[in-house]
């Protein structure tokens, strides 16, 4: 019960009284004599007198809380309080760098005047998982249901109109065997919105067991996002503002060919029991690393046109 002394344990961390008051749940264990037993959010405490004073005038106070589940090493990281070690940011900056340089040489302006880009890998990823079978499995229960809703004829059509639009395309057989890997799928209906009432939602964090998911495997560098606070102050400096909008803005920057086996999906056709393999041609939206593509593409398109600033 003492901090002093032989065989004592050590101490690890030591809570000011103005944290500790919040930690209190209120149960407490009262004795007939000497301290009692207080529950805090990570742990019992005993606090109060007990006897083993000098005198008996002069009672032992003790507060002792013991919490041996807690990872003592993690409280005293500089990132749990919000400071990032000078060399994780650097190490996290060159890796942004590294993508964005990956970008610049790799994106090219196709024939049809669409920029058409690579995935931004991870050095030294792990094999992305296939998961034919499982793409499959909730591919058939999400035509299941589709059915019970009555729905299935109208989420046929959005991958109708896609095909169409060369949004996706047909693709040979590739199976379990494929050096790829499947995007499982399902419908979201919200008829009340006016603009997307239903579209498929892809599952690019699926993965097999053991296995690595494609999300896993790829880069989440910045976004355009940290610019907002700046684009609207810069809103409030002028009496007028120009904005502008991209239309489906992730179907307009394609995939290279030999990405877009990665992003292969099924689907079945007017029996609902054949299958037929489909790919994405581009970017998908729920892939980890598209909100990158994006940003990347949109600076790269503005400085080559000097819309940039």
């Amino acid at each position: 019960m003492s901090d002093v002394g032989k065989g004592c344990p050590e101490i690890h961390i030591l809570i000011g009284a103005d944290d500790a008051c919040s930690m209190y749940t209120g149960n407490i264990v009262r004795t007939t004599r000497g301290p009692r037993e207080y529950e805090t959010t990570i742990g019992w405490t005993v606090m109060g007198p007990a006897s083993g004073g000098q005198t008996e005038e002069e009672p032992l106070g003790i507060t002792m809380l013991s919490a041996s589940d807690l990872d003592i090493e993690s409280v005293w990281k500089l990132d749990a309080i919000g400071i990032n070690d000078p060399s994780d940011t650097r190490t996290q900056e060159e890796e942004v760098k590294s993508a964005e340089d990956h970008f610049l040489k790799t994106v090219i302006l196709s024939a049809e005047r669409r920029y058409e880009i690579n995935l931004p890998w991870l050095e030294c990823h792990p094999v992305v998982s296939n998961i034919y079978e499982l793409a499959r499995r909730r591919l058939m229960t999400a035509t299941k249901k589709s059915n019970e809703l009555d729905k299935y004829e109208t989420y046929q059509k959005i991958f109708d109109i896609w095909e169409s639009d060369r949004v996706v395309e047909k693709v040979s057989t590739g199976g379990s065997d494929l050096c790829g890997s499947y995007l499982p799928h399902r419908p979201v209906f919200k008829e009340t919105s006016l603009t997307t009432p239903f579209r498929p939602m892809v599952d690019a964090s699926a993965k097999s067991s053991g296995g690595a998911s494609l999300n896993e495997c790829l880069q989440q560098c910045n976004t355009l996002v940290e610019l907002l606070p700046d684009i609207v102050l810069r809103f409030r400096r002028k009496k007028i503002g120009v904005i502008s909008y991209v239309k489906k803005a992730y179907l307009q920057i394609y995939l290279t060919e030999c990405e877009r086996n990665y992003v292969r999906f099924l689907l079945c056709k007017e029996d609902k029991k054949t299958l037929q393999e489909y790919c994405h041609c581009p970017v998908v939206f729920g892939v980890t690393s598209s909100p990158f593509l994006l940003a990347a593409t949109l600076k790269h398109h503005m400085k080559n046109y000097n819309y940039a600033s």
